[in-house]
């Protein structure tokens, strides 16, 4: 019925059930909410799980699709279900968001990191690596650059573990014609990634003070064997202030 009337707070009101306490609940309304227009298609039948109540047949699939226009208002609702601890909804979730037409997810995601609190950040950083979304990355990774040692970094610069488009990040940052671009690209990776002292290592050698600089900081205090040498060579060779 809330795909039928295709109104902000009939989907919210579906949207809501994916946090309800019971299982059976959650998995319905993520079923229902996987036959948005662009959504996973499912097999029609009752989904029996063992040790849980079998859920109701909806009918045919091909029947429920509701034409949605705008599934933006269950967005929120569906990335939090990536989080849910029963692996058919979180596949669910995950297939609904990546088929749903004109990408809404990584469209509200990109509007909420750019007015998101420190807090906030970590938690959309976990969808955007869950989701895959790469091109959002850059916006995760300067917000672990630019925030204070605390709590909140230490918390996003373990969800940018995770993120396999981080490397293309750092190399992208490495090599931009900005000096300040290529500092963060050297405080990110020793951020996310001390082990992999390369870009460095790299960046000992830069032709900006302010890369050079950024460097030596990121070697701290217990300096890696392999960057001693180049470290003294810099030191050697340095003339900048």
């Amino acid at each position: 019925l809330a795909l039928e009337r295709d109104t902000d707070g009939a989907l919210r009101s579906l949207a809501e059930l994916l946090h309800d306490d019971l299982t059976d609940i959650r998995r319905l309304a993520m079923v229902a909410l996987s036959r948005l227009r662009g959504g996973q298609e499912v097999a029609a039948g009752p989904i029996v799980e063992p040790g849980l109540a079998p859920i109701p047949d909806l009918g045919a699939a091909e029947d429920l699709r509701a034409p949605v226009e705008d599934p933006t208002p269950v967005v929120p609702a569906l990335l939090d279900a990536l989080e849910d601890p029963k692996d058919d909804v979180r596949t669910l979730a995950r297939e609904t968001l990546a088929r749903l037409e004109g990408s809404p997810a990584r469209s509200w995601l990109r509007e909420q990191l750019r007015r998101a609190s420190p807090a906030d950040i970590v938690r959309l950083a976990g969808h955007v690596v869950q989701l895959g979304a790469d091109e959002l990355l850059p916006i995760v990774a300067g917000a672990a650059v630019a925030l204070r040692p605390g709590r909140d970094r230490d918390a996003l610069v373990a969800t940018l573990r995770d993120a396999q488009g981080l490397p293309e990040v750092v190399d992208s940052w490495a090599a931009d014609p900005d000096a300040e671009r290529r500092a963060d690209a050297v405080r990110l990776s020793s951020l996310v990634h001390p082990e992999n002292i390369e870009p460095t290592e790299r960046a000992l050698a830069d032709s900006s003070a302010t890369v050079r600089l950024a460097a030596i900081e990121a070697c701290g205090e217990e300096v890696d064997g392999e960057l001693v040498e180049p470290l003294l060579r810099l030191v050697a060779a340095d003339s900048s202030p």
